[in-house]
């Protein structure tokens, strides 16, 4: 099955619901930037991915220099590390090399304008970001519709066509973000077939507040897709 990942988990109720209901990674938005409704500080931060259950991975939604983000990374221990603020390309492919001795895997998120255009100054094009990033330690890659200085914004779809892509030409696993629901997965699922998907807003019913819910519906389209011959 495609992989999903619940982000902005603020509290243990939630942490313990998604994980029992089928979620494969749990996100904890810390030491961002810029200010979110899901902020946690890292005391908050580390009591959840305490929480999670060993069969299931946790990962640190973060951004900003190189040198926080790598201190954050060693004392909270995630599995994973999502680099989602404005990290330059070799910053991210620092941190995924320095990380991975550690046993921390990295994200890269890399944000979509609305013109299709890629957020990465780096990089004239998403496809040529996507490209240089499968030459790094960078263990999966992210593309979502939320630019990286205003995450909290609403958050669009991105193109059918464009994500699939995006999807053939990537050779790390990649994970579709953005506009994502219940509503629309299974066409997503579908038509693009990403390896996996992060899923924020769309398992809320207001910013920071789980919807059990859409939480279900979401994680039973997943189960009811034919598996991915990848995992976390």
């Amino acid at each position: 099955m495609a992989k999903l990942k619940i982000c902005g988990l603020m509290n243990q109720a939630d942490v313990r619901f998604c994980a029992a209901s089928g979620a494969h990674m749990l996100g904890f938005v810390t030491n961002y930037p810029v200010p979110v409704p899901w902020e946690l500080t890292k005391d908050q931060a580390k009591e959840l991915i305490a929480c999670v259950p060993r069969a299931i991975k946790s990962c640190i939604v973060t951004g900003g220099k190189v040198e926080d983000i790598f201190v954050l990374a060693i004392e909270l221990q995630p599995d994973y590390i999502q680099l989602h603020y404005k990290e330059s390309f070799a910053e991210t492919k620092y941190l995924a090399e320095a990380l991975l001795s550690y046993g921390i895997k990295t994200i890269k998120a890399v944000p979509v304008k609305e013109d299709g255009s890629c957020e990465m100054p780096e990089f004239s094009s998403v496809a040529e970001a996507v490209t240089a990033l499968s030459d790094t330690k960078v263990e999966a890659v992210l593309i979502d519709s939320r630019c990286a200085a205003s995450p909290a914004s609403s958050s669009r779809q991105l193109a059918s066509d464009f994500c699939r892509d995006i999807v053939n030409i990537s050779i790390k696993p990649l994970i579709l973000s953005g506009g994502i629901t219940g509503g629309n997965l299974n066409e997503i699922l579908r038509d693009i077939a990403p390896f996996g998907v992060d899923i924020l807003t769309g398992t809320e019913y207001a910013p920071g507040q789980k919807s059990k819910e859409k939480i279900e519906r979401i994680c039973r389209i997943i189960s009811d897709n034919k598996p991915n011959p990848h995992i976390f």
